[in-house]
């Protein structure tokens, strides 16, 4: 079956940003998002239709070399930030970034605020400790104050990511069904 001319349209690529404007771009969210991993930037690049993954990542590989942002591994993840050198260039070149992209972050910014303060609350990191194990530390944190943390040594990285990953996504139902467990109250 032959394509048509609108067929077409779908299998062909974006447009491709400048290398300047997809730096510009990443200064923005992470203005917005600090502390963000390189996984959820991409996914607000993606809710956004900002950048692609081959925009994205050559950006901040980019900005952190020349010290526009700095990254520090969390867990399996990096976390982005931006430094004070990252401030200012986002200050004098913010009027480059096109009105329609700086609209996108504005309208998206309160549901991605808000997924990134849920995901902060249930953390995780692991580390390799002197023995070869590796240490795996679960905390829940509520308004900036820890309200639980677990400590435990798990023989293997793979179980170690995990154990960091399934908190994340799992850690709400652990914590209430421990809650639970040790109150010997049951849900109401």
């Amino acid at each position: 079956m032959a394509r048509t001319g609108e067929d077409e349209k779908e299998y062909l690529p974006k447009r491709q940003r400048p290398e300047t404007e997809c730096r510009l771009i990443v200064l923005l969210l992470l203005s917005e998002l600090p502390e963000a991993t390189d996984t959820f930037l991409l996914r607000c690049c993606s809710d956004g239709e900002l950048l692609s993954y081959f925009e994205l990542m050559p950006a901040l590989s980019s900005l952190t070399r020349e010290g526009q942002t700095a990254r520090r591994m969390d867990g399996t993840s990096w976390r982005y930030s931006l430094t004070q050198a990252g401030r200012e260039t986002l200050s004098l070149f913010l009027s480059r970034i096109p009105e329609s992209d700086r609209q996108t972050v504005r309208s998206l910014l309160p549901r991605w605020q808000e997924a990134l303060h849920r995901k902060r609350e249930f953390t995780a990191t692991m580390e390799q400790n002197q023995s070869g194990e590796y240490d795996v530390r679960l905390s829940v944190i509520d308004k900036g104050t820890s309200i639980l943390s677990l400590s435990m040594p798990v023989p293997s990285s793979e179980l170690a990511a995990r154990m960091t990953q399934r908190w994340e996504t799992e850690g709400a139902k652990v914590y209430q069904e421990l809650i639970q467990l040790m109150t010997g109250q049951e849900e109401t």
